[in-house]
C-alpha cells in the first residue's frame, strides 16, 4: 500500500524581513501521528550543544553559552529545512535507531514532504517532528562541527540552523573554512550574508544581546511589549466591538514579551525589572473575558 498520498499537508507562506518561507500544516489525523512520533523522539538524549526544539532548553540558554566571550563566529545554514534530504532521515531511522527497512521508509515518508518539481523529499517547517528530525538526521554534521570547536577550545551551540562559536581569543579564519567544508559535504550551503566573525561589543544572538559581561534584553522585545500593550488597551476601550480572539492574542503577545524579558534578566544575573503594571493589567483583562 502506498501511504504517501495519505500524508500530504497543505502549504502556506509567511514573509518576515523581506524573506518568504513555506510552512506546512498537517491535518488533525496527520498531526496526531506526528505528535506521537515526536513524543518518542523526545526520549532520545540530545547533545549538549543543541538548543532548538529541545525540552527545557531555550534561545536564551543558547545565548548564555556565549556570554562574557569577546570573539564570536556566527554561521547560518542557508535555507536549511527546504535544503534537507530524506536520505539522512531514512539513515537516522534505519541505521541510528536500527529499524527495519519497511518501518524506516514509512516513518521517513510521514515526517517529510515532497517537492512539487521533483521526487526528492525534505524536512518541512511546520511539522512538530521537524526540529528534532533535522537535528538527529544531521547529527553527524553537527557533531563534526562540535569536534572542530573542541579542538580549537571554542564554545559551540546550535539553535536550529544558527551555529555559534565563541572564545575570549581570536577565532582563526581556518575554523570557518573547515566548517564550510563539512556543511558542503552534506549538500548544504552557508548563508554568506548572515555568516560573520566579530568582536563582541553587544551582538544579537538568537534574539538576545550577548555582551562581554553578560546578556541584555533587545530593545525590539521591549518595543513589542509596549506596542502590543498599547493595542490591547485601545481594543478594550474601542467604540467598535473587537472580537474576543483578537484580545486574547494581544494578551498572549504581551505576556510572551514579559516572560522573555524576565527570563533574560534572570539568566544575566541582573535585578529583575518591575513589569507588574503590565502583567497585572493583562491578568485583569483576561478575567473579564
Amino acid at each position: 500500500m502506498n501511504i504517501e498520498p495519505l500524508f500530504c499537508a497543505d502549504s502556506f507562506t509567511k514573509t518576515k524581513n523581506e524573506k518568504t518561507r513555506t510552512f506546512f500544516n498537517p491535518d488533525i489525523t496527520q498531526r496526531k501521528v506526528l505528535n506521537r512520533i515526536n513524543h518518542y523522539l523526545q526520549q532520545i538524549e540530545a547533545p549538549s550543544y543543541a538548543y532548538g526544539g529541545i525540552k527545557e532548553r531555550s534561545y536564551i540558554d543558547n545565548a548564555k553559552v556565549h556570554r562574557s566571550q569577546s570573539s564570536l563566529l556566527l554561521i547560518d545554514i542557508k535555507d536549511f529545512f527546504p535544503s534537507t534530504n530524506d536520505f539522512y532521515v531514512y539513515n537516522f531511522f534505519k541505521n541510528k535507531l536500527a529499524m527495519s527497512t519497511d518501518v524506516a521508509k514509512i516513518l521517513t515518508l510521514i515526517v517529510t514532504e515532497k517537492f512539487s518539481s521533483s521526487k526528492n523529499r525534505f524536512i518541512p517547517q511546520g511539522y512538530p517532528t521537524s526540529p528534532l528530525i533535522s537535528l538527529f538526521s544531521y547529527i553527524d554534521m553537527f557533531s563534526k562541527i562540535a569536534k572542530i570547536a573542541s579542538l580549537n577550545n571554542l564554545n559551540y551551540s546550535c539553535y536550529y540552523d544558527d551555529l555559534t562559536l565563541s572564545s575570549n581569543k581570536y577565532i582563526d579564519k581556518s575554523v570557518l573554512r573547515q566548517i564550510k567544508k563539512i556543511i558542503s559535504s552534506y549538500n548544504l550551503k552557508v548563508n554568506e550574508n548572515k555568516t560573520r566573525a566579530l568582536f563582541n561589543r553587544g551582538s544579537k544572538l538568537t534574539g538576545v544581546i550577548v555582551l562581554p559581561d553578560g546578556l541584555e534584553i533587545p530593545g525590539k522585545i521591549q518595543l513589542q511589549m509596549i506596542q502590543n500593550f498599547d493595542l490591547l488597551m485601545k481594543s478594550i476601550f474601542s467604540e467598535t466591538q473587537i472580537d474576543k480572539e483578537t484580545i486574547i492574542t494581544l494578551c498572549n503577545k504581551v505576556q510572551g514579551c514579559i516572560a522573555s524579558m524576565k527570563s533574560i534578566d534572570k539568566q544575566s544575573g541582573h535585578s529583575e525589572r518591575d513589569l507588574s503594571f503590565y502583567s497585572n493589567k493583562v491578568k485583569e483583562i483576561k478575567k473579564l473575558l
